[in-house]
């Protein structure tokens, strides 16, 4: 949630210039990292997302995937307090819309209609259903392409799927998509529509600036058009080549160097045509709508929003005291239950078993940020966060990380477990601590260990082969 200041600064600043002309848009899947959720956590975080989005000013955000996991009424109640929600597709057991399907704003005179379509694979809710995109954009268009000047979709949907809407639906002009399998999107038009995207991961903020009229097609890129020709071109010549050097061609291999052959003029013809158009648009002026995007990186050095900080600080607050009453009920304070609890996490031997043998080795760990790492959450009144805990405490992150009842138990484990002990690089080592002449313990330590936890999201600009001397142990 750190970045949500950033962006919200981000935001304000750009309305304090032009918000006469600015529209905040989301494509949706933005509460939770998975379609189920599976602690109270998440509903507290998902909460102050949408409270801070409110505060953004967003005019619409359309309805994902991800956006559903803690159930329809969730969202209902914050579409009733104004969290501006849109899917023309989800609908009820009598095919009435859930959400409001369209939106009409208007900027710098311009009319403008907005349409949110969800992926149909959203969670299994009782009173609800997906029904096809097609038809629910087709209804949609019909009631306001007449009257808006641009027509704007905010999609989840596949990527398959939103290629087959900018080929059945010209009248779409701008399509802002939320595939999480992809990052940003550098703008591109195809066909009638323009398609981008933002990272999802709140690392960015996508800004595009059109100059539209609506009798104007985009302008579309030419020049980087060329480039791509250009290097098919140069694709279609070395196969051409490789296949007349082949001596005694089969007559499949004969009629596929002439395919070849028949693409690259075609191929040249095409180039031919594309310069022609370069030429052309250098002598007209205004001939087609333009437009020109960035995706500013919510990085340290972007400004906070005060106010949007304090907010995220005290969500963490209600996070960890959730968690921490939550876990009152679980676990007891008894040193038996501790233990029975870290055999359940793996087998671990915690450090303090390892420094019995491994003296010199345990006085280096020690000294590194390793050992106070689950300090470090204390200190910021974060020791109960479950997303934060993982990498801070000692444990098999990859297993813990796809077992939600794993990760609760981490704020209950004993005090020797607290920080990122020998054995979160090592591997767990109870077997070893108890037969140290028959089990061998993993001495290497390869960088995929590292990357559990320092992630581009979580540790940007890390280099393994910087970071390994820092904790690298004594022989």
């Amino acid at each position: 949630m750190g970045g949500l200041s950033k962006k919200s600064y981000t935001i304000k600043n750009i309305l304090k210039q032009r918000a006469d002309r600015t529209l905040v848009l989301d494509a949706g899947s933005l509460l939770f990292k998975n379609t189920a959720i599976s602690d109270s956590q998440e509903l507290i975080t998902a909460a102050g997302i949408m409270e801070i989005y409110k505060d953004m000013a967003y005019d619409a955000v359309a309805v994902g995937p991800y956006d559903l996991a803690a159930g329809l009424v969730f969202l209902q109640e914050t579409q009733i307090k104004g969290f501006p929600w849109l899917s023309a597709n989800i609908v009820d057991e009598q095919n009435n819309p859930i959400f409001l399907p369209t939106k009409k704003v208007e900027r710098a005179g311009l009319k403008i209609g907005l349409i949110g379509l969800s992926n149909r694979e959203i969670p299994t809710t009782s009173g609800i259903k997906v029904i096809d995109w097609e038809k629910a954009l087709a209804e949609q268009l019909v009631i306001i392409e007449n009257t808006c000047d641009l027509i704007v979709v905010l999609t989840s949907l596949p990527d398959q799927d939103n290629a087959d809407l900018m080929r059945l639906f010209p009248q779409v002009h701008l399509l802002l998509t939320a595939n999480r399998v992809h990052g940003n999107i550098m703008p591109r038009v195809v066909n009638n529509t323009l398609i981008t995207q933002t990272n999802s991961q709140g690392k960015y903020l996508g800004v595009l600036d059109v100059d539209w009229q609506a009798s104007r097609a985009w302008e579309k890129n030419v020049g980087q058009e060329m480039l791509m020709l250009q290097d098919r071109l140069g694709v279609l010549g070395r196969q051409i080549l490789r296949a007349e050097r082949m001596s005694n061609r089969s007559v499949a291999s004969e009629a596929q160097l002439q395919a070849f052959r028949q693409e690259r003029e075609t191929l040249l013809q095409t180039i031919k045509d594309a310069k022609t158009k370069m030429a052309e648009a250098e002598l007209q002026e205004n001939v087609f709508n333009s437009f020109k995007s960035s995706f500013i990186a919510l990085k340290t050095e972007v400004p906070d929003d005060p106010q949007v900080a304090e907010r995220v600080s005290n969500i963490k607050e209600q996070i960890n005291n959730s968690n921490k009453q939550m876990l009152k009920g679980i676990h007891t304070s008894t040193q038996e239950n501790q233990n029975n609890e870290t055999k359940k996490l793996g087998g671990f031997a915690g450090s303090v078993r390892c420094s019995l043998c491994h003296v010199a080795q345990a006085e280096f760990w020690s000294s590194t940020g390793h050992a106070v790492a689950f300090q470090s959450l204390v200190q910021q009144s974060q020791g109960f966060n479950l997303d934060c805990l993982p990498c801070h405490v000692t444990h098999g992150v990859k297993d813990i990380l796809k077992d939600a009842k794993k990760m609760v138990k981490l704020a209950g484990l004993p005090p020797e477990m607290r920080g990122v002990g020998c054995e979160s690089c090592h591997g767990s080592g109870e077997n070893h601590a108890s037969n140290p002449n028959l089990v061998n313990q993993e001495k290497r330590v390869g960088e995929s260990v590292c990357l559990q936890c320092h992630t581009k999201e979580r540790s940007p600009g890390f280099s393994f082969l910087s970071a390994l001397p820092q904790v690298s142990c004594p022989k």
